[in-house]
């Protein structure tokens, strides 16, 4: 508790009832709203993890993704040319056929 809400705590001694009143319900509003901050920073603090978790999860799934498409577009591009030297080993046979 800050210094002067301490004082404000210990000068109720000679206020009257209805400054002593308002003093109590100063306090008590007091406390209301630094729990109710304290929820809303834990809450908000669960929140900013959540997001980070979920955009760190994005972030693996889209580098993933990548990946996946790189390594298809590599299998695609060696199957192809698997099958152009395949067809380039036929031609060199009907070659050598044809000049025997």
């Amino acid at each position: 508790m800050p210094a002067s809400l301490s004082i404000l705590a210990f000068a109720k001694v000679g206020l009257s009832l209805d400054q002593q009143r308002s003093v109590r319900a100063f306090l008590a509003n007091l406390n209301n709203f630094i729990s109710g901050f304290s929820m809303f920073e834990q809450t908000n603090y669960e929140f900013e993890l959540q997001k980070l978790e979920r955009d760190q999860m994005f972030f693996a799934m889209k580098k993933s993704h990548k990946a996946h498409l790189l390594k298809t577009q590599l299998l695609e591009a060696l199957t192809e040319g698997q099958e152009l030297k395949k067809r380039m080993d036929e031609v060199n046979s009907r070659m050598e056929k044809l000049i025997s």
